[in-house]
């Protein structure tokens, strides 16, 4: 059983690998998008490009963070986040989980 605790965002920055483009990474996370909205405390998503062009942020926001923990395991195996792994380079991903104390 799930804890209930603050919503929290999930932020993961990354760069893309070396030859793959914007438009390729929209559409595959098209598809992991379909992943993430049945998930169990799923809320909302964003993805955010910085100024380099190169450097992303995927936030998404959920209940709490014992369901981002779960959705973010879930997703490994995924066949829906198979091409969105493939895009991302792994030494570049850093993920946190800021608790979310005021919205507005």
């Amino acid at each position: 059983m799930v804890k209930k605790k603050r919503r929290v965002i999930e932020i993961i920055e990354f760069k893309l690998k070396s030859g793959r483009d914007e438009d390729t990474f929209k559409k595959v996370s098209d598809k992991a998008q379909k992943f993430l909205e049945i998930q169990p405390g799923y809320e909302h998503r964003i993805i955010l490009r910085k100024k380099d062009k190169n450097f992303y942020q995927d936030q998404v926001q959920w209940r709490n963070e014992d369901y981002a923990k779960i959705a973010r395991k879930n997703s490994e195996t995924a066949e829906e986040f198979e091409d969105y792994y493939n895009m991302i380079s792994n030494a570049s991903i850093k993920t946190t989980h800021p608790e979310l104390i005021k919205m507005y």
